[in-house]
């Protein structure tokens, strides 16, 4: 322990003194000449949806960062006189299909804006959004909850708007051109997906100018990760093109003796032959090794109501540095698209994504004493997980005319969809453990043998949807979806479990232009979801449940006519299954929840020198129908009852190419079960940031510094499936990138 602290202090002051020099940079420009500034702030995010575009914009699957597949009009969200750089942010970086007449959200982060706030993760990258909130608060995957909902690992996060990739280890953002956060209409788009949404990942595509850059980033807690990244197109008229993006290096964090490593390599290559053929290649695989820090579990309820103890420290470590998660992953996905007409199109694409988590030390401190902290580590030891998603899909669209004043924008396909995992048996150890003053523990050693504990889910969907447009003002689109699910699953005790089903999922949506800068609309869109996979704590830990059938309903407005400002305004209505642990500790579906809610963003251009972003979110969440009638008529745990993200950006005239962002994010209270027995407060996080672009021995060089958590706030960040998340304490990142 003491030679890993050593080696923890060597690399932390030598992250600071990087640190140090990289700030002496920003703030002391005079060896060097200041170029035009390049950095974004987070109010890129959710002023710029990629709905907000004008119709005049190019369809999404004409643009090479785009994995759409519709020549459909503009979203029925969209606003015809869109500034141009949402529209670039529409037609460049959406890979979602949010061109494709659905009247949905899509809050986009752009590359420029990823690079400026060096996120660690889903959540840090989208939070700037409104309704946007931490499922499980910092650990070794990306948690992200949209609209009070957490996102289901297995189908929530996709790849290019297609293959859905296993979100059980943290994904790499070095390749990626955009990220996305679409609100909605999931089930008629992708299938079994969750009713608020899903995260989607646009992959970086070699432009018709060179490209190749080295990078590196960091914090002052001694994580060191080098980059590069190098894009060519070549061959007759550039038919060719080619762009890889590598990274690797030591990870640490604000946990003491927190550490591990990362590697990870991404290709993307496609092939135009033709004008009217195209191929598109994507390949993924990285690995991580971090050690994880402990939850907190809770305690049991005294006359309904359960204690919670102080916030600890977050910066100790509560198991121990033998705590390892070890984890792989890999991603591949292959498109053709082939232009049959200037009206008609078809394509077709297939992939594979599979996570392997080799070694897990999943521990949990329970039955502790409140006030002295003195209770005990519950480890448990997960052995050989393995992910394996299998994708394809088939599609035509199109545009026609009945009459003169109907213009019909047609899609329609069918999907495939095969999630298998296993889920080996586990062993747990407890240990002596105190949540305020940790000590130095034994690493655990399995002794049990390993069972495995296999389980497959299939579906096939079928869909047909048409926008039809009148008089270019209103639009209105209508769609069915045809979904047959199968689930086999191998329980750990007793035989195997199977659940088949067949669901149409009907979906209609309105939109009407009031004016060329302003638009309403409506929809109203079924599916169904899988309603999450247990938790560790649970008997069943780590099955995936059947799915249940979700609602959801929505109205809003969006406009740009208040100075040039975009603004959005909408309510939701989400009706969906409720999983939760019962009294004998099994997961299951039991009861249903509703998700009514407000959520609003404004935010642009002041000046040139000046942007900001305001949005925020109200929730009244429910539960209703279950068995026990102490679960109903409560707000799902985890839910906060609002959001709120203020961020500002100031691009000093006296330093061009430089750049100050400062935000605040503030989550409201959440229930730490479904009986409400106890409530986490509300926690405010504050940002500030410095960015600078210059040019040194005459390459353009960008210069990045956040700190996150300025305030070093001691907050619990989520609470579920009977643990508490502890936030993390305030970080400091930096990095640097010199292009060529």
């Amino acid at each position: 322990m003491e030679k890993t602290s050593t080696r923890t202090s060597r690399r932390k002051r030598a992250a600071l003194a990087a640190a140090s020099l990289g700030l002496s940079v920003v703030v002391m420009p005079g060896a060097v000449h200041a170029q035009a500034a390049a950095s974004q702030s987070s109010s890129d995010l959710a002023g710029k949806d990629a709905a907000v575009q004008a119709a005049d914009v190019p369809a999404a699957a004409d643009t090479p960062n785009s994995a759409a597949g519709s020549t459909a009009p503009a979203s029925g969200a969209s606003t015809a006189t869109a500034t141009r750089r949402a529209q670039a942010a529409a037609a460049g970086q959406s890979g979602s299909g949010a061109a494709n007449g659905i009247p949905m959200t899509v809050n986009v982060v752009s590359r420029s804006s990823i690079d400026q706030q060096q996120p660690t993760d889903s959540y840090e990258a989208l939070r700037g959004a409104a309704g946007i909130s931490s499922s499980a608060g910092a650990s070794v995957a990306d948690n992200v909850s949209i609209r009070g909902i957490a996102l289901e690992g297995r189908t929530s996060f996709r790849l290019n708007g297609a293959l859905p990739i296993n979100n059980f280890l943290a994904m790499p953002l070095e390749d990626k051109q955009a990220e996305e956060a679409l609100k909605g209409a999931a089930a008629l788009l992708f299938g079994i997906a969750s009713p608020s949404g899903i995260v989607n990942l646009v992959t970086k595509r070699a432009g018709d100018t060179p490209n190749a850059s080295i990078g590196i980033s960091g914090t002052t807690n001694g994580e060191i990760v080098g980059s590069v990244d190098v894009g060519r197109r070549f061959g007759p008229d550039n038919q060719f093109g080619l762009r890889v993006n590598a990274a690797g290096g030591h990870l640490s964090s604000t946990i003491d003796d927190v550490e591990g490593s990362r590697n990870f390599v991404g290709v993307a290559a496609d092939w135009r032959p033709t004008n009217r053929l195209s191929f598109k290649l994507d390949f993924e695989d990285y690995e991580r090794r971090i050690t994880e820090q402990s939850t907190i579990g809770l305690l049991s309820p005294v006359n309904g109501k359960i204690t919670l103890p102080a916030v600890p420290n977050p910066n100790r470590l509560l198991s121990g540095d033998w705590a390892a998660y070890k984890a792989r992953a890999q991603n591949i996905l292959l498109r053709t698209d082939y232009k049959i007409t200037d009206d008609w199109r078809v394509l077709a694409e297939a992939g594979r994504a599979e996570t392997i988590r080799d070694t897990r030390d999943l521990s949990t401190l329970m039955n502790y004493d409140p006030i002295t902290g003195q209770g005990t580590l519950v480890t448990k030891l997960v052995r050989d997980q393995d992910y394996v998603n299998k994708y394809a899909r088939v599609e035509a669209n199109g545009k026609f005319n009945t009459g003169a004043l109907f213009e019909h924008h047609l899609t329609f396909g069918v999907m495939y969809n095969d999630r298998y995992q296993n889920n080996p048996s586990v062993q747990s150890v407890s240990t002596p453990q105190n949540l305020f003053n940790p000590v130095t523990l034994p690493a655990p050693v399995r002794t049990q043998p390993i069972v495995e504990l296999p389980q497959d889910s299939k579906d096939t969907g079928v869909y047909i949807y048409d926008a039809v447009t009148f008089a270019k003002r209103l639009t209105v689109i209508g769609g069915m979806r045809r979904t047959d699910y199968s689930l086999t699953a191998q329980q750990a005790k007793g035989p195997s479990t199977h659940f088949q089903t067949t669901n149409y999922s009907p979906a209609i949506g309105v939109t009407f232009l009031l004016r060329p800068d302003t638009s309403l609309y409506a929809s109203y869109m079924t599916g169904l979801q899988e309603t999450g996979l247990a938790p560790s704590t649970a008997v069943n830990a780590f099955q995936t449940l059947p799915p249940s059938v979700a609602k959801q309903k929505e109205v809003g407005i969006r406009s740009s006519a208040l100075f040039g400002f975009n603004g959005t305004l909408a309510y939701f209505d989400i009706d969906r299954g409720t999983a939760q642990l019962n009294d004998q500790n099994v997961f299951v579906t039991d009861g249903r929840s509703t998700y009514r809610g407000v959520e609003a963003s404004f935010g642009g251009e002041v000046n040139r020198a000046w942007t900001f972003n305001l949005a925020g979110q109200y929730l009244h969440a429910r539960t209703s129908g279950a068995s026990n009638p102490a679960l109903s008529d409560t707000r799902p745990e985890n839910t906060p009852n609002f959001t709120l993200s203020i961020s500002v950006t100031y691009h000093p005239s006296i330093l061009p190419g430089s750049s100050l962002s400062a935000g605040m994010f503030r989550t409201g209270g959440q229930a730490v079960n479904n009986a409400n027995q106890a409530f986490i407060p509300a926690y405010t996080v504050y940002t500030l940031g410095a960015g600078y672009t210059t040019r040194i021995a005459g390459h353009r060089t960008t210069l990045a510094l956040n700190v996150n958590n300025l305030a070093n706030d001691r907050h619990f960040s989520a609470a579920g499936n009977g643990l508490l998340i502890v936030g993390p304490a305030r970080s400091i990142r930096f990095s640097a990138r010199t292009d060529f």
